[in-house]
């Protein structure tokens, strides 16, 4: 991503501890300059966890955003980047300047109950429209590329879960299909799926082991589904 000039800037998450509501404050990022302020744009959630994500928006020309961050609600952690690739993110539903300011970025696209963001962005000069949805996953509709619908990748169940849970998800035509389990960091933790499949509903157990039979740690973890160009995600929680 384009080097920033940073000014410092505080979020507040509020974390609950089991049963003691402290409320914690996570310095989220420290900026060094005042050219690329992230302004507040909104929360919702994103990922099917009990807490909304957070969305911040920087720019010097607006209302097109330069850059987008989304802030994990549970962790603090930044989920999702704008890509250097992109340049002004004109959110749908949401004008930075006159009687429109403040009006949310969110929007539920494909009707599953979990809020994504769309916008409008240039791309190596060619205008798309991109969805980014859960734990920041991006698809771009244009270009010959539609986000399919013949493909849906379900919440795990039981969530959260000790030791095992369920993994189901749908796929209408012959395809390859890959199912993997990542950490909070983004390091692989197990394939679960790496083959061809026929047109149908598949479930998969994830059993809270690792590749090589290790017992994984509590904290979230992620699991991805891709089908084609197809790539879906959504966040699953192991608590001992």
């Amino acid at each position: 991503m384009k080097k920033l000039s940073f000014l410092l800037i505080t979020a507040f998450a509020s974390l609950f501890i089991y049963n003691n509501a402290v409320a914690q404050i996570v310095v989220i990022r420290t900026i060094d300059g005042a050219d690329h302020l992230y302004s507040y744009l909104g929360s919702a959630n994103m990922d099917n966890d009990p807490q909304q994500e957070l969305v911040y928006g920087g720019t010097l020309f607006e209302p097109a955003f330069n850059y987008l961050i989304i802030i994990d609600g549970a962790t603090g952690n930044i989920d999702w980047e704008l890509p250097s690739s992109i340049e002004n993110a004109y959110i749908a539903g949401y004008n930075n300047g006159g009687d429109n300011y403040g009006f949310s970025p969110f929007c539920d696209v494909n009707n599953d109950g979990i809020k994504e963001i769309t916008f409008r962005g240039s791309e190596g000069g060619i205008w798309k429209i991109f969805v980014v949805g859960l734990q920041g996953t991006s698809n771009v509709i244009g270009n010959n590329n539609p986000i399919p619908n013949e493909i849906s990748l379900s919440q795990n169940y039981p969530n959260p879960y000790n030791p095992a849970t369920t993994i189901e998800y749908q796929i209408q035509k012959d395809d390859f299909v890959t199912l993997r389990v990542f950490n909070s960091i983004g390091q692989l933790v197990k394939t679960l799926v790496n083959e061809s499949k026929q047109n149908g509903e598949y479930s998969v157990i994830f059993d809270g082991k690792n590749e090589i039979g290790e017992t994984v740690s509590s904290g979230a973890y992620f699991y991805q589904l891709q089908v084609g160009d197809f790539i879906s995600n959504k966040k699953m929680i192991l608590l001992k």
